[in-house]
């Protein structure tokens, strides 16, 4: 046989899998952050879409009566750990009203929002047309 060697040697094969050993490690101390900011991007969410349907509830209840201001205290919605709480209150100009919700995941069970859970606040106003 002259000259003629075909494949890998031991070393080269040896080096291979130690560069892939340590890009697999890397990776794997990755993954863990990845997956809390995963979920707490989809708590956020959740929060936003919650607090929405509610400011868009809270709208129809003042349709209905404008002459009454409603304060909810935390009230949890039909689903895990999300709770929400909402007030409407007048304005200091007349025929406004200041609507405020507050919808956040309640960890603790504690119905307050605490420094480490995330909270959703939406403000907006409505008039009586």
């Amino acid at each position: 046989m002259k000259g003629n060697k075909r494949g890998f040697t031991l070393l080269e094969v040896m080096v291979a899998i130690a560069l892939i050993g340590l890009v697999l490690t890397a990776i794997m101390q990755i993954v863990p952050g990845m997956l809390k900011v995963s979920a707490k991007v989809e708590r956020i969410t959740k929060a936003t879409f919650l607090a929405e349907k509610k400011m868009e509830d809270i709208r129809s209840l003042i349709c209905s009566d404008y002459s009454v201001n409603r304060t909810q205290a935390a009230t949890a919605f039909p689903g895990p750990d999300a709770l929400y709480r909402f007030t409407v209150a007048d304005n200091a100009v007349v025929l406004i009203k200041n609507i405020n919700v507050t919808v956040w995941n309640d960890l603790d069970g504690d119905s307050a929002v605490d420094a480490d859970e995330y909270a959703v606040s939406l403000d907006s106003k409505a008039a009586n047309r």
